[in-house]
């Protein structure tokens, strides 16, 4: 949650007005002075619902981001921009507000600074005096609904963010930890080693090269569809890696086939993307066992990073397996590949069909009709919903993504949306 404070500097003024009986339409820009300069201008958040707070798994979470809870919000109006030093200046030539330095930092269009909170109530009632309508800062609910516009990642840039992503200083998050064997020695401290005389990594250089971890269910159920799952989720894995590997990321692929994990060779540079999208190309699909070998897993993402798992989660044992996976210390984000045909199988017709398990082999017929479909519908909702709070309980983020969903649309359109991509 304080990550999405990042952009807000301490003092900087955010306004908002509530709907009561205005008539507004959901992102209309308005405000209530005709124009004037010294007036903020307005943006109408539409109502809604959001989960308030971080994940209990979160890298970096604080305490007092928690527990998550869900909060409903009606219509209102929050300023589009943070009240600058000429607005403010405005409140100061009419007597009503205190004067404020800017620190040398520039006044006009800058966000105004070294305001109190005695100070921010002294603006929006001479605000409210001069307009005739009801002016105040945001609740802290509030603050986060339209901070995170729909997003539910640490960041508004996604799961993480660079010095190239935002304006700040990478330096100043400066944060150690104790020297381990095998971390870079390029990242040691060498001012703390002269005060300390130990060996402290620092923490902001270790992740500024975000270790990701893509693991693609290979099993032979995912060898069904057109196309099958299992290639699409190879061509899914291949495009999340080439976007970590442009983001600057270092970037490994894990794919379960016969039983067992099989990794490709750990990546660093867009450059050497082929290396991947070869290494994937020349899997094949087969077994099955892919919640047990997440186990062996475990041993490779003792560093905190981001993990990827792309399945269909036909698991024998989904408790279990997911909750081995609980003990990572990782963001981990499970994607969920259904093929067309599963979700809807009246694709396939009716009547007499015989089912073949890709896994067990085991044959089974059976009469489709729409009796049938009905309650294959029902139980695949109640089925994916247990799936979807189980894989939240334990692990994190759940997204399902049809075959045949473009890929072009689910990264630059739908996950973008959900700031999973950048």
């Amino acid at each position: 949650m304080h990550r999405w404070l990042v952009a807000a500097i301490v003092g900087v003024l955010v306004l908002a007005a509530p709907a009561f009986a205005q008539s507004w339409t959901d992102g209309q820009v308005f405000d209530d002075c005709g124009g004037a300069d010294w007036c903020p201008r307005m943006v109408v958040t539409p109502a809604g619902d959001f989960q308030m707070g971080s994940p209990d798994r979160e890298t970096g979470r604080e305490s007092d981001e928690g527990p998550q809870h869900r909060v409903w919000l009606r219509q209102f109006a929050v300023a589009k921009f943070e009240v600058t030093f000429a607005q403010w200046d405005a409140c100061v030539d009419a007597g009503a507000c205190t004067a404020r330095d800017d620190a040398s930092w520039g006044r006009g269009d800058r966000p105004v600074i070294n305001v109190t909170w005695n100070d921010a109530q002294a603006y929006v009632q001479w605000l409210s005096a001069q307009t005739g309508k009801r002016y105040r800062l945001l609740s802290e609910s509030e603050w986060e609904y339209v901070a995170r516009a729909g997003r539910t990642t640490p960041f508004g840039t996604g799961l993480t963010i660079r010095p190239s992503e935002a304006n700040y200083r990478a330096s100043d998050l400066g944060e150690t930890r104790e020297y381990q064997p095998g971390d870079d020695v390029r990242h040691l401290d060498p001012h703390l080693f002269v005060r300390t005389g130990a060996h402290y990594v620092r923490q902001y250089a270790v992740y500024q090269q975000l270790p990701v971890t893509i693991i693609v269910d290979g099993s032979a159920s995912m060898n069904f569809g057109t196309p099958t799952k299992f290639d699409f989720a190879r061509g899914l894995a291949s495009t999340l890696a080439f976007v970590g590997l442009t983001g600057g990321d270092a970037v490994q692929v894990a794919l379960h086939t016969g039983g067992r994990l099989l990794w490709s060779p750990l990546v660093r540079g867009a450059r050497r993307a082929p290396v991947i999208f070869d290494w994937l190309g020349a899997q094949q699909p087969g077994g099955s066992g892919f919640g047990e070998a997440l186990a062996s897993a475990l041993p490779r993402l003792a560093h905190r990073g981001l993990v990827i798992l792309i399945s269909d989660w036909w698991l024998d044992d989904r408790d279990g397996n997911l909750k081995v996976l609980g003990s990572l210390r990782q963001e981990i984000v499970a994607v969920h590949v259904a093929a067309p045909e599963e979700l809807d199988p009246a694709r396939l017709g009716v009547g007499e069909t015989r089912f073949v398990d890709a896994e067990s082999g085991h044959e089974a017929e059976l009469l489709i009709d729409e009796d049938v479909l009905r309650d294959y519908q029902a139980a695949l909702a109640t089925w994916q919903e247990r799936l979807r709070q189980r894989i939240r309980h334990h692990l994190g983020r759940y997204l399902m993504v049809r075959t045949d969903t473009s890929l072009d649309r689910l990264l630059l359109q739908d996950w973008r949306r959900l700031g999973l991509i950048s």
